[in-house]
């Protein structure tokens, strides 16, 4: 898959160098990142104001429409994958897990029964049911619940800002 994933470029992913596979244990290695990430900040400072935390997602939504235009899906967006550069006004999505790459070459698609894939508290339906196949969906419920679980959106907002989200990262492809 590295020949898709170089194909990759945009200013908020995380830079793959390469992809190695030793004793058949999959590895990616990517360019350093900063440390500071979004859950940091969270952690920190609690909620942060909507400018600073739209600043942040709208650059998250670009890197992921990147990623969909390849037909891969990050598959484990959370806060702390969410990289924040000062120093270069940069923000930066982390560990594109390939998930979707993966499990097409590996099992269709499909996640298999009894893999457990992503962050539990961000996992959409299809990751904790294990019935689904991963999509560009996946991502979008993954900010969602990013979104709602620090307030920015409440329960009848969320639908409307995901439909958004999604035709969004569905024209991106």
């Amino acid at each position: 898959h590295m020949g898709i994933v170089s194909g990759i470029s945009h200013p908020s992913l995380n830079l793959v160098l390469e992809i190695v596979n030793e004793f058949d244990i999959l590895g990616v290695i990517t360019e350093p990142v900063p440390r500071k990430t979004l859950g940091d900040l969270l952690y920190r400072d609690g909620r942060l104001t909507i400018p600073a935390a739209l600043k942040y997602l709208d650059s998250v939504i670009d890197a992921l429409c990147a990623v969909h235009r390849f037909g891969l899906v990050h598959g484990d967006v959370r806060p702390d994958v969410i990289h924040i550069d000062d120093e270069r006004s940069r923000v930066i999505l982390s560990e594109l897990g390939l998930l979707k790459a993966y499990y097409t070459a590996f099992y269709n698609g499909s996640i298999p029964d009894g893999i457990q894939v992503g962050t539990p508290p961000y996992q959409s339906p299809e990751h904790l049911t294990s019935i689904g196949r991963l999509s560009t969906a996946s991502d979008v419920w993954q900010l969602g619940v990013i979104l709602y679980e620090k307030g920015y959106i409440d329960a009848p907002q969320i639908k409307i800002v995901l439909n958004g989200v999604l035709k969004a990262s569905s024209a991106a492809t």
